[in-house]
């Protein structure tokens, strides 16, 4: 049977599998790249058929050539990978008024770690390192699989 997209199970799988640290054929390093990776939802498509399917009914299981095609197709995706110092809220006069040399104190302390964000959402947090002349983050804990999730799931 050919398939054009993941169902939702296979989708789980899939982050069971990246959650659990199991690396891909060919891939050096999963900390660079999707380890810590959420997966959530499925397109409408597949929500309907699921709901279509019989409940009695068992899932397909794919052989693991289909399984390695399907991580393969994620490695090339991209995503937003954001740091967040802090945050700050002021009023339009206050904004109005900065300039060059102002400062904004940011609602964190300097000795709590800075949040890594992968596409909006929480996945590591760190400290702030230089590398040469350009800023770095050095990961220092991984948030729980299950705590992401919750997250997503609210």
């Amino acid at each position: 049977m050919t398939q054009d997209a993941l169902t939702a199970e296979e989708l789980k799988a899939l982050e069971d599998d990246i959650n659990d640290g199991k690396k891909p054929e060919g891939a050096d390093d999963l900390t660079g790249g999707i380890h810590g990776l959420s997966i959530s939802g499925m397109s409408q498509e597949n929500k309907e058929n699921k709901e279509n399917k019989d409940d009695n009914e068992q899932v397909e299981e794919l052989d693991p050539q289909q399984e390695q095609r399907n991580i393969q197709l994620l490695l090339d995706v991209f995503v937003q990978v954001t740091v967040e110092l802090g945050r700050a809220q002021h009023d339009i006069k206050y904004i109005l008024g900065l300039g060059e040399g102002s400062i904004i104190e940011l609602d964190k302390p300097a000795s709590e770690p800075v949040e890594l964000l992968v596409n909006n959402q929480l996945v590591a947090k760190g400290e702030v390192v230089v590398i040469d002349e350009n800023f770095g983050v050095r990961i220092t804990k991984i948030i729980d699989p299950k705590e992401r999730l919750m997250r997503i799931t609210g």
